[in-house]
């Protein structure tokens, strides 16, 4: 299901390390596909020619040298630590690396984690921006999709993603999703953006996301801001013109973790102007016009019950 980004033809295996299409060659560490035309793609492929795989995963990772050296520590310290002592090296992102220690328990997750409902037996499923991979672990385990990807474009968070939360039976890719999805057209059953959707190119990959689609396909996106309102976050929001469309349904986070709370099923409704007024909305683009109530996983019902959630950032979903 997977082509490469610049001449879109499929990749094939050229050995254990490495896949080839019509431009390129790519290398692959830890069922990691590294889709990226750079000088670390090339140096990594020079270091996997000679068995060195090691140097070829530093190779792919931050230029920043103490995180390359960090990474060395993931599979034996918790990532809070981990995440604990990257913000102290580096104070200017200590919000982003809060973020990312604290993602299981964030209310942003939480809410992602009732679409998994959605996923159907045999289903192909894709994470879009999966970041550390907290979602697609708990896709994978709570439901009988035949096959799930995650796409990022950090090496780094993917690494981390592999080390600590995804099996290996979930592939991961390493590309810009701004320069188009690495993926054959209509191959995929459930799509997900979870809150990632305001820092993207949303019209072209909205575009992308109904080609990658099937005919019976649904692509969820959670945690959107809305353009109207104060931004709750960083990014570019959403306005009800942006995505009006007979395919698209939306309903707002509150909303959606009031059927959380309550365990129901879950409705979205047709967008328009009247119905947004909230900070933030999720939604569904599908192409089964049905748009069947989603259930909650029952799986969620007892996490939450079981966690103390962080509303940081979100408090008005309290």
């Amino acid at each position: 299901m997977l082509r490469c980004p610049v001449c879109r033809e499929k990749l094939k295996p050229m050995t254990q390390y490495a896949v080839v299409c019509a431009c390129d060659t790519y290398p692959v560490i830890r069922d990691i596909v590294y889709l990226k035309k750079n000088k670390a793609k090339d140096n990594a492929l020079g270091y996997l020619s000679r068995g060195r795989i090691r140097a070829a995963t530093i190779a792919l990772l931050d230029s920043r040298r103490f995180l390359n050296y960090l990474v060395a520590f993931v599979p034996h310290l918790p990532l809070t630590w981990l995440f604990a002592i990257a913000a102290l090296c580096f104070p200017s992102g200590k919000a982003w690396w809060r973020y990312l220690a604290n993602r299981d328990r964030r209310i942003t997750h939480i809410l992602s984690l009732a679409t998994i409902g959605a996923i159907q037996k045999n289903d192909t499923v894709v994470d879009i921006c999966c970041g550390t991979g907290n979602f697609l672990a708990r896709a994978s385990l709570w439901s009988r999709a035949s096959r799930c990807v995650g796409i990022d474009a950090s090496f780094f968070l993917l690494l981390l993603a592999r080390l600590q939360y995804v099996p290996l039976r979930v592939l991961l890719v390493c590309a810009d999703v701004n320069l188009g999805l690495p993926i054959h057209s209509q191959t995929v059953n459930r799509a997900y953006l979870n809150d990632c959707f305001m820092y993207i190119h949303q019209k072209p990959m909205m575009n992308e996301l109904r080609r990658i689609l099937t005919s019976r396909g649904d692509a969820f996106l959670t945690h959107v801001h809305n353009r109207g309102k104060h931004n709750i976050g960083q990014g570019r929001g959403v306005s009800p013109s942006t995505l009006r469309s007979s395919t698209v349904t939306t309903i707002s986070d509150k909303q959606l973790f009031a059927h959380i709370r309550n365990n129901t099923n879950i409705i979205y409704q047709k967008v328009s102007d009247s119905v947004y007024d909230h900070p933030s909305y999720s939604y569904r683009i599908s192409s089964n016009l049905t748009r069947k109530p989603l259930p909650i996983p029952p799986q969620l019902s007892v996490l939450v019950k079981q966690i103390p959630i962080d509303f940081t950032e979100d408090t008005w979903l309290q």
